[in-house]
């Protein structure tokens, strides 16, 4: 793969609980995670169109850009496509967007972006630790804030974390990091078709209604945390064209 790729996108099925992935290469052509993630999800849904935002059919698709993960300025910022219920009577594709340390650590994950389809019938959280996913129970985070749920669930991604300290994320990886949580609000557990998403202390996916989404997907939250690294090509010219 070329520098700024890891190769790979994340595809989680919360109906089947099947996790696979899709080859980043096939996409590649479309640009960055705009234009990769509308190639996907026309792909993957277009045959089946129209139906509506909350149909379990929907997908929530979070892209990283070629220079997430690297010392990019501006870089970081994580594209969210799929039928928005914001766009009532006429729930069209639609794309909104956040900034933060999500796509960071998806790269460091070894991933370029999620696909997340399906249903699940009980609330639950998805967490990415370098090539572990899993869909896990969201009892007791349900309900919660978005602020909270981050710090709960980064809790039970990375118990004992001291600030500061190394904690070892897997055999022979370490980290001194919390993981990148985006979560649902009350709101978006509830359907609002405004609901949105939110990561870290104000990073928002505001429009679009995509914490909605999330709600009637029983998806509360999705974490993510890497020991890796983006992959550079020349990191010498990305250096010098950063200057």
């Amino acid at each position: 793969m070329p520098g700024g790729f890891t190769g790979k996108i994340l595809r989680v099925n919360l109906t089947t609980k099947q996790i696979s992935t899709l080859p980043t290469e096939k996409y590649m052509d479309y640009g960055g995670g705009h234009g990769m993630g509308s190639a996907i999800f026309f792909e993957l849904c277009g045959a089946a169109l129209p139906f509506e935002a909350y149909d379990p059919r929907n997908l929530i698709i979070m892209m990283a850009s070629p220079l997430a993960g690297t010392f990019m300025p501006g870089a970081g910022r994580c594209e969210v496509q799929g039928l928005s219920p914001l766009l009532y009577p006429a729930e069209w594709f639609g794309h909104s967007n956040f900034g933060g340390r999500f796509t960071a650590q998806l790269k460091f994950a070894g991933w370029d972006g999620v696909v997340v389809e399906g249903a699940s019938d009980e609330p639950v959280y998805i967490s990415i630790v370098n090539d572990q996913v899993k869909i896990e129970s969201a009892q007791g985070v349900w309900g919660m804030d978005a602020w909270d749920a981050q710090l709960e669930i980064s809790r039970r991604v990375v118990p004992d974390l001291k600030y500061g300290e190394w904690f070892e994320l897997a055999q022979n990886c370490f980290t001194t990091q919390i993981p990148a949580v985006v979560a649902c609000g009350p709101a978006g557990e509830n359907k609002v078709r405004y609901g949105a998403l939110l990561h870290g202390p104000g990073s928002q996916a505001a429009l679009g209604g995509y914490g909605g989404v999330f709600g009637s997907k029983n998806l509360k939250a999705i974490s993510a945390i890497g020991t890796g690294a983006a992959p550079i090509s020349d990191p010498n010219a990305l250096m010098e064209a950063r200057s």
